[in-house]
């Protein structure tokens, strides 16, 4: 079926979809449509958000989150209580076609102690958050936004804590051959991960 969108847009249903219209009034409606491919359609000045399933870090040396839809321009990771075997710092990579993108990144990350020391890390190959402390879990959240649709510019941010004192922050940029389709979590090294949990949300 074809219907009108808020907007004069146009959606065409597939199998499997879902389609709530709330009227706004005797002829007006809002409309949210919930792809059953997991896309992203805009209404009504809604964006559906898209919450994956939570992946333990307990084991292994990268976390994979594919088959994100055309259309998304907001990507949040979510670390609770993740921890690596050594002193690595954890990386964030995007990517296209399905392979994650390992060059042309700006970032930095910069921690901070209550005792007022500070320390940095930057990278081009991934958006890095500074953990470099095998005693210790990091949490944090990481938003990254498309800025920049005709060249597939993104753009982060990132706030956490390692250890019980230390803050951490930081940001940077970096242009996609294509559409964002994947996003992987992986360390700086050799290190392994060995605690905590992650999931991704996207809009």
């Amino acid at each position: 079926a074809v219907f009108d969108v808020q907007g004069g847009a146009t959606y065409t249903t597939a199998a499997g979809d879902w389609v709530e219209l709330v009227a706004t009034a005797v002829d007006a409606f809002d409309v949210t449509i919930l792809p059953a491919n997991g896309g992203v359609v805009a209404t009504g000045g809604r964006v559906p958000i898209t919450i994956t399933a939570l992946q333990a870090t307990t084991s292994g040396t990268a976390f994979n989150f594919t088959s994100i839809p055309t259309g998304v321009r907001r990507v949040t990771v979510v670390g609770r209580g993740i921890s690596l075997s050594g002193t690595d710092d954890f990386l964030v990579q995007i990517g296209t076609g399905g392979t994650p993108t390992s060059s042309g990144y700006v970032s930095t990350s910069n921690a901070y102690d209550q005792s007022g020391a500070s320390g940095g890390v930057s990278s081009t190959a991934a958006f890095i958050i500074s953990s470099a402390n095998a005693s210790g879990v990091s949490s944090f959240v990481m938003t990254i936004e498309l800025v920049d649709t005709a060249n597939n510019i993104w753009v982060s941010s990132h706030t956490g804590k390692k250890l019980t004192t230390t803050v951490v922050s930081g940001g940077g940029d970096v242009a996609l051959a294509g559409a964002l389709d994947n996003v992987t979590l992986t360390r700086s090294g050799t290190d392994t991960f060995d605690a905590g949990s992650i999931t991704v949300t996207y809009q």
